[in-house]
């Protein structure tokens, strides 16, 4: 049971949610032991969960490499330039 927590976990921090979420939903009765699935779900699922944080912490820089900060305005809808 804990390797599929820490499979989900791995998956969620190399930007695999969608593969973690289908790993919860897929073995929600065994994991339903050790954590709440529908609230793992809800986070998996929710695109902003993990964008807005990091987002927020890259505003607070006084600078970021030119790549890092084109990408940026592009996830954010502003062409880059």
């Amino acid at each position: 049971m804990d390797q599929l927590i820490k499979m989900m976990i791995i998956y969620e921090l190399h930007g695999l949610s969608d593969i973690a979420l289908d790993t919860a939903e897929r073995f929600a009765d065994r994991l339903a032991e050790r954590l709440d699935v529908d609230k793992a779900v809800n986070l998996l699922a929710d695109p902003l969960c993990r964008v807005s944080g990091h987002r927020q912490r890259l505003r607070g820089l006084n600078w970021m490499p030119p790549r890092l900060a084109r990408l940026l305005r592009t996830v954010q809808g502003t062409p880059a330039g």
